[in-house]
């Protein structure tokens, strides 16, 4: 169905073979993504981590913290509710970093994320590395993107009563 606005479409199903966007902002990707060959995806898995890894690229260590602690207790004293969440990575993806000294600040982030949630409660759900919640390349459908089975096992359980998820 049309809806006259130039370059979107209204559809009245996810069953088609395009990129989608939903009325919450959330995603649905074309079939390819959706239900991706796992031998292309580890191929790209491990393709990825051989070059300039995306958002990685000239951090190598942690800045600015106090600005951001000041900025999250500034949401906590105004009753916000603060979750951190912590998209893994594919395995084939994680291994290749986390081996490699140039990318250690993956390590260094959770760390810190963990110890600082754990001090102020604050939510921290996921990790980094995918094998803490048994997450396969069968899990992702490209280095970094996950299928919708992360997400489920991640935030069906979430309780505001938990520290660390």
């Amino acid at each position: 169905m049309h809806n006259g606005l130039k370059g979107f479409d209204v559809v009245d199903t996810v069953d088609i073979d395009i990129q989608l966007r939903e009325p919450d902002g959330s995603i649905q990707y074309p079939y390819k993504n959706r239900f991706p060959n796992f031998d292309e995806v580890k191929n790209i898995a491990i393709a990825y981590s051989k070059g300039s890894v995306y958002s990685l690229e000239r951090f190598d260590e942690i800045y600015n913290t106090d600005l951001f602690e000041k900025f999250i207790q500034y949401l906590q004293s105004n009753s916000i509710n603060i979750y951190f969440y912590l998209p893994p990575y594919n395995p084939y993806t994680y291994d290749i970093l986390v081996s490699d000294d140039k990318y250690k600040i993956i390590n260094n982030v959770e760390l810190y994320l963990n110890y600082f949630s754990s001090k102020h409660n604050i939510i921290l759900i996921g990790s980094y590395n995918p094998h803490k919640h048994g997450f396969s390349n069968e899990s992702f459908f490209d280095a970094m993107h996950s299928l919708d089975s992360v997400y489920i096992k991640l935030f069906t359980n979430l309780s505001t009563t938990s520290s660390s998820y």
